[in-house]
């Protein structure tokens, strides 16, 4: 007697935004992706801190400005206390600031409000992935920003490795089934491309690599 095929694990969202119809608005087209399922909605960035270890996502929809706890904050609390869990800002202001701060504060990706649906849902498989996400025009702007250092930076070559299959998208586990070392020293190596690229993130690892045209 055959077994019925395995049901594939969804991607586990969470839905912070203090507009009740943009939360409705959220969960019904994320809960339309046959991989992604809605956990949770909530409107204030103290009940993401509370939902998230109550939840388990795997991602989450983050507004920025909210009445008590704004999404900034929530976010530094959530990645210091949950660090595997991915954050993505999902904001009417798209200022450069607002993306500079999200990314500080441990944001792996950033959209505005105004991106299509499909839009939305794939940046969150991306991001749930391990991947960066970022407007186009704030890629154009930090690339120009970047094109103004022009000292040389000296890789190893298993660095440009790590930074060619991180351009890839492939997360630390594929890097290093693929390089043949362990997670440990593909994170050893991350931080040392964090350290000469003068990035935080994996995300900025990246935006000054594609200058560069590393990765």
């Amino acid at each position: 007697m055959s077994r019925p095929a395995p049901t594939p694990k969804r991607i586990g969202v969470l839905i912070i935004d203090d507009d009740p119809f943009v939360r409705q608005a959220l969960a019904q087209f994320v809960n339309t992706a046959p991989d992604l399922a809605v956990l949770g909605c909530a409107p204030d960035g103290s009940d993401a801190i509370q939902l998230v270890g109550r939840l388990k996502p795997q991602v989450v929809l983050m507004d920025v400005h909210m009445p008590e706890v704004d999404g900034m904050d929530a976010t530094r609390a959530i990645r210091v206390a949950h660090p595997d869990v991915r954050v993505l800002v999902l904001t009417a202001f798209g200022d450069h600031e607002t993306v500079d701060t999200a990314l500080r504060a441990g944001a792996s990706g950033f959209l505005h409000k105004t991106a299509k649906p499909q839009e939305v849902v794939n940046a969150i498989r991306l991001v749930a992935r391990g991947h960066g996400v970022l407007p186009a025009e704030e890629l154009n702007r930090r690339w120009t920003a970047a094109s103004k250092q022009e000292e040389p930076i000296d890789f190893t070559q298993r660095e440009r490795e790590v930074l060619t299959a991180l351009g890839r998208g492939l997360a630390n586990r594929d890097i290093a089934a693929e390089l043949s070392i362990s997670e440990s020293t593909v994170k050893m190596h991350l931080s040392s491309l964090m350290a000469k690229l003068g990035a935080s993130s994996r995300i900025q690892v990246l935006v000054q690599a594609h200058h560069r045209g590393l990765a």
